[in-house]
């Protein structure tokens, strides 16, 4: 199933932990933060640091990652961009002054290899699989065309399904699983498991 937590925009701090698309165990992830994590401000943002205006928060960055999937030792890379969440605070320790509080901010763009996040059943089609891990693969960098590539693969699954595309007066079906509910309850019980799965990414 999706887990609309474990993917998403952005990443505060730390990662969370992968499924890996070998051994599919939930075991991608850091092992160690300082050395596997570069974390480089971009030099447009280096110079306007140098603005009185300037803030922590509004740094540009670049980062690239290694993760390891700690069950079958598989790697993985990551890079995309990054940001600073800061918040500043009084500190009493020592010389009373302000500080500031600052989080790296992760946003990825490409891992590669593709991270399964919706993992083909070996069973199905081959196109259909093809489908999915393209879209697995622009989930970060491109989740409209992530969403275009998933809508392509629920019409694959109907054609391979053969469920008609017309209705009795001939106005084509939408992907909208109550149209298929009206011509057979059967298909219903398939497409509404893969529609649990699929929406969540095509918002």
């Amino acid at each position: 199933m999706f887990n609309r937590n474990l993917y998403v925009e952005k990443y505060s701090g730390q990662f969370p932990s992968f499924p890996c698309s070998i051994c599919e165990s939930v075991s991608v992830e850091i092992v160690n933060y300082e050395k596997d994590i570069i974390f480089h401000q971009t030099q447009d943002s280096k110079s306007e640091a140098k603005e009185v205006y300037w803030e922590p928060d509004m740094t540009r960055a670049v980062f690239n990652a290694q993760f390891k999937c700690t069950k079958c030792k598989n790697n993985y890379f990551m890079a995309g961009k990054g940001e600073i969440s800061a918040h500043q605070y009084y500190t009493q320790s020592g010389e009373p002054e302000w500080d500031w509080d600052v989080t790296q901010i992760y946003i990825p763009m490409y891992v590669y290899p593709t991270i399964s996040i919706l993992t083909p059943n070996a069973n199905i089609p081959h196109e259909i699989a093809s489908n999915i891990e393209v879209a697995n693969s622009l989930f970060w960098p491109s989740p409209s065309a992530c969403g275009n590539s998933l809508r392509t693969t629920v019409e694959c699954l109907l054609d391979s399904l053969d469920i008609p595309k017309f209705n009795k007066n001939d106005r084509k079906l939408s992907l909208h699983v109550n149209e298929h509910l009206k011509l057979s309850h059967y298909w219903h019980l398939k497409l509404s498991h893969l529609i649990c799965i699929i929406m969540p990414i095509m918002h």
